[in-house]
């Protein structure tokens, strides 16, 4: 808990030995680490420049050197096979504890950040209605982007998991305590195809997943989160219109 206007260069290189730690074990991966310094560096330089006209360089050179590969490991999805067989099966995940393992099949009819689905509750998840859905709202906190606002109908294995957890996933406050609990498990118990697979990757999936089922990238791009492709008029895709969709993909 340092004042924002005394950090010194040192400060700036103990968070980066944290975040290499963090790196060696595996709990994350460098362009991750570098996200996070790149993002607190931005913020600290902001507000000291607007707020006491000071520039400050300490967050230079800080950043980790990253393995260059053809595909970013954050892009890589996996196969509906792979997920029904490896991930989804009943006793794929019997020995990791429920808020991890549900989490994670959550995000598999869903497509939504991890984030978004840790931070739901009894007033966002809507299983006592026809066609049940979780809503991602600011609900105090701030949203990736204004178009993160949106309504993800439940199907599958991801309405099971909701349905075990009508108030949310209450044991993870930090979406990166989670990731590193089902990452190491998911490398330990072989569902990881991939040394480039994340517990993130199950997003790009579902979005793959409706692209082939011929889904409009309207309303893939509203599902998913993303910025509208032009500008958008009216309400968006119906809840109805997207149940349908989703239940064609869902596993």
């Amino acid at each position: 808990d340092i004042n924002i206007a005394t950090l010194t260069r040192s400060d700036v290189m103990r968070f980066r030995l944290w975040q290499s730690k963090r790196i060696e074990v595996g709990a994350i991966i460098p362009y991750s680490a570098n996200r996070e310094l790149y993002t607190l560096g931005a913020m600290v330089k902001t507000v000291l420049k607007l707020k006491l006209g000071v520039e400050t360089n300490i967050f230079s050179g800080v950043l980790f050197k990253e393995k260059k590969t053809k595909r970013r490991a954050r892009q890589v999805s996996f196969s509906p096979e792979w997920i029904a067989e490896k991930i989804a099966a009943p006793e794929a995940m019997k020995t990791l504890n429920i808020d991890a393992r549900d989490c994670w099949l959550a995000m598999i009819n869903t497509g939504a950040r991890p984030s978004e689905l840790l931070a739901l509750n009894e007033k966002t998840i809507h299983l006592d209605v026809a066609i049940p859905f979780i809503s991602i709202e600011a609900d105090d906190r701030q949203l990736k982007s204004v178009n993160s606002e949106r309504q993800i109908p439940l199907a599958g294995v991801s309405l099971a998991a909701l349905e075990r957890h009508p108030a949310g996933f209450l044991r993870y406050g930090s979406v990166n305590s989670w990731s590193a609990v089902v990452r190491k498990y998911a490398r330990a118990h072989g569902l990881m195809p991939t040394e480039e697979h994340v517990p993130y990757s199950l997003r790009h999936s579902f979005d793959d997943r409706l692209q082939n089922a011929g889904c409009p990238d309207s309303i893939r791009r509203e599902l998913m989160g993303h910025a509208p492709d032009g500008t958008s008029y009216g309400e968006g895709v119906w809840l109805e219109t997207a149940a349908q969709w989703i239940r064609k993909i869902s596993i």
